[in-house]
């Protein structure tokens, strides 16, 4: 990854850092500007939330500049950057996902009222900008950790977003499931709540799995199980989305649920696509085959020089 302030994930850290902010604004009021009202424990967690985050991020950002002109005549500077980057990038992965349970929270009345709709737009799309930012870093940085494999996969940022919306949706479901509703009371809701969240289990298990896979052993992480693995899962998140958000489900109103079961299935259904043209487009069914296939090529190629060579002789001998 070249150390450089037009790179990728350079503008994800600025993305971070501006979307946190706005974050922060449409809160402000509430904490700041509103007479007579103390901040309680959960809203000082939210205060160093942002705060933390837009210190890094505004970190990394001058930590650029300072790599792109040192980076490029000390490599061990470079290679000590990418991974304080990954590290930070996954902290903050992880610290945002707190974040956003607490935001989203419809006890709290953040960003969703207690009725499941959004209490404030700002609050809401921002966060999930700031979430969205982390994983296109993570994403990024993933990918440029598979550049010196010759099987590289375009695909981990979206292995990420899955991840994100797979885990958003255990924890909707979850809420819906262990609130007075699943008592007893509606058996439909709670069949309908069950299946989202075998789902996001099984959408979880395998994008965590395949990023894994796909960052550090990817020359043996086979393109057929990939595509059986995208297939599985568009199936599944397809069929959570019509449950999940049908006329009565746990997801109905347009809230976190909503979207990270279309989201979902939209990634899902991308990712198919990549994996089916990656096999598809690459015949052999592993690598020893298709190293196999290479080397045949490259041997029919040199004996056709050779032939062409050979050919050109006789002609250069008689003029």
């Amino acid at each position: 990854m070249k150390l450089i302030p037009t790179s990728t994930t350079f503008k994800g850290w600025v993305g971070l850092g501006l979307f946190s902010v706005v974050t922060v604004g449409s809160l402000w009021d509430r904490f700041f500007r509103n007479p007579g009202y103390v901040l309680t424990s959960t809203d000082k967690w939210i205060i160093s939330e942002l705060a933390v985050s837009i210190i890094l991020s505004a970190g990394m950002c001058i930590w650029y500049f300072f790599a792109c002109r040192k980076g490029a005549r000390d490599g061990a500077r470079e290679t000590e950057f990418n991974k304080y980057e990954t590290g930070i990038a996954i902290f903050l992965f992880c610290w945002w996902i707190a974040g956003l349970v607490t935001l989203m929270d419809r006890n709290n009345e953040y960003a969703v009222l207690s009725n499941g709709l959004i209490a404030t737009a700002n609050t809401y799309f921002a966060a999930w900008a700031s979430m969205g930012s982390v994983l296109y870093i993570l994403g990024e940085i993933s990918e440029s950790h598979a550049e010196t494999s010759s099987f590289r996969s375009p695909k981990l940022s979206k292995w990420w977003l899955l991840l994100a919306s797979t885990i958003v949706i255990i924890i909707g479901c979850a809420d819906v499931y262990m609130s007075a509703t699943c008592g007893g009371f509606d058996s439909e809701l709670c069949t309908e709540t069950i299946v989202g969240l075998v789902t996001g289990s099984v959408g979880t298990f395998i994008s965590c799995g395949s990023i894994i896979f796909v960052s550090f052993w990817e020359e043996k992480f086979s393109r057929l199980l990939e595509s059986v693995l995208s297939l599985i899962l568009c199936g599944m998140t397809c069929a959570s989305v019509a449950v999940v958000t049908s006329r009565g489900g746990p997801g109905a109103q347009v809230g976190n649920l909503y979207f990270a079961s279309w989201i979902a299935f939209i990634v899902s259904l991308i990712l198919l696509g990549h994996c089916m043209g990656d096999f598809c487009g690459h015949a052999p069914k592993d690598d020893d085959d298709y190293a196999a296939g290479d080397d045949s090529d490259d041997a029919s190629e040199e004996k056709s020089v050779e032939k062409a060579e050979s050919d050109e002789m006789p002609g250069m001998l008689e003029a």
